[in-house]
């Protein structure tokens, strides 16, 4: 039994080590009215996000990206305004976001916001 509770203890101080070197982004849209939107990056996890890109998988450019890549600490955020007009107002917007972190190169989040 008290090998066992050894092996758990490790175990758990091994999940601890890797959450400290893992980044983990979440994506908000906000919209502040009159075609004014947000998008919002966080980083919830406990590590740096290196090497953030954003793509549109819609294929509408209608997000300003030259501000890509980038990198993120943690529990920070990227805000990203941009605006839509009756000429470029798709129903949707999907995007990927992509980065890397200390655990591992080309990780991705795939978002649909309705617009």
């Amino acid at each position: 039994m008290e090998l066992i509770k050894e092996l758990f203890q490790i175990w758990n101080l091994l999940q601890e080590r890797k959450q400290r070197r893992t980044a983990s982004l979440c994506c908000k849209l906000q919209n502040h009215g009159k075609g004014e939107y947000v998008l919002e990056i966080q980083n919830v996890g406990q590590a740096e996000a290196r090497n953030i890109i954003l793509q549109e998988l819609q294929g509408t450019d209608i997000i300003g990206e030259d501000q890509f890549p980038c990198n993120c600490r943690a529990q920070e955020m990227i805000q990203i305004q941009f605006y839509l007009t009756k000429d470029i107002c798709p129903e949707e917007l999907k995007i990927r976001v992509t980065w890397d972190d200390s655990t591992k190169k080309g990780k991705w989040l795939d978002k649909v916001f309705s617009l």
